[in-house]
């Protein structure tokens, strides 16, 4: 079965212009969901925006600054954790400012 990164995105609440919004990604690798290691980097520059682990669910909060709402220049990337160490990469993703 194919291993797969869910994105979707969500603005951080505020007042004025946001300065930051919200990436959430769900994994799933091999139709299992399970904790995972998950990174951001910008696809351009490769500057490290996020690293670190889901919850139980295979899901995190990223926070990313506003600048992603209109440039599709990130890139996610997941590793299982169960020791297969089947990578997936999602590219060109993209934040979205909520009103």
């Amino acid at each position: 079965m194919a291993n797969y990164i869910k994105s979707s995105v969500i603005t951080e609440l505020g007042l004025g212009k946001s300065k930051h919004s919200k990436l959430i990604v769900q994994t799933n690798h091999n139709d299992s969901v399970y904790p995972a290691r998950v990174a951001v980097f910008n696809r351009n520059d490769w500057r490290l925006h996020f690293s670190g682990k889901t919850n139980d669910l295979g899901q995190v909060n990223i926070v990313v600054p506003a600048i992603y709402s209109n440039l599709a220049e990130l890139i996610v990337l997941s590793v299982d954790d169960n020791l297969t160490y089947n990578a997936v990469i999602v590219d060109n993703v993209q934040s979205e400012l909520v009103p």
